[in-house]
């Protein structure tokens, strides 16, 4: 079971507090959805971010048919890292839409800081960040059908410790803002 506490994500394990697992896939869906009863088990399945369960992804992008996308990746990685990095979601997520983008009008690459917030500097994180956004650039000129595709790199720290989850707000709302345009 995952808990709030303060607004912030926890599991209890043996009565100790700590960080839920990473999720990697999940519906947010209302009233406006209709599904049936086996669609709805495929939904509430959560989707690791472990590579060897990234085969998993595909289904759920056809099963659900998002409008977009949040993809996470670690800011503190290297730079070959970071460009590793798209170069896995190119081929595991973005390869998905070589035919057109269906329903998809936003991607949104979250550079999670978790608690390393303090620790790196603006400038680095800007520098990071463009790293992301080239690469990213490189993948779309080589895949026509995303040039039309809404896609926006931002900083967040998404740790069960951090207090500035300001900008992860801001950034869902962004993220909102542009599958809504």
């Amino acid at each position: 079971h995952c808990f709030l506490k303060n607004g912030y994500p926890y599991d209890v394990i043996n009565g100790t507090i700590t960080s839920p697992q990473p999720t990697a896939g999940v519906a947010i869906v209302d009233e406006r959805v209709n599904l049936d009863k086996s669609s709805w088990a495929k939904l509430t399945h959560d989707v690791a971010g472990d590579i060897n369960a990234r085969e998993l992804w595909a289904q759920m992008i056809r099963d659900v048919q998002p409008q977009g996308i949040v993809y996470m990746l670690n800011g503190n990685h290297s730079d070959a890292d970071l460009v590793r990095d798209v170069a896995e979601m190119r081929q595991d997520v973005l390869a998905l839409y070589t035919d057109g983008l269906g329903s998809l009008s936003a991607l949104h690459v979250f550079l999670n800081y978790a608690d390393q917030w303090a620790a790196t500097n603006p400038a680095e994180m800007l520098r990071r960040r463009r790293v992301v956004e080239r690469a990213i650039d490189d993948a779309r000129s080589a895949m026509p059908a995303l040039v039309t595709l809404k896609i926006e790199v931002v900083a967040v720290q998404l740790a069960i410790n951090g207090k500035p989850w300001d900008m992860a707000f801001r950034a869902l709302r962004k993220f909102g803002t542009d599958m809504a345009a």
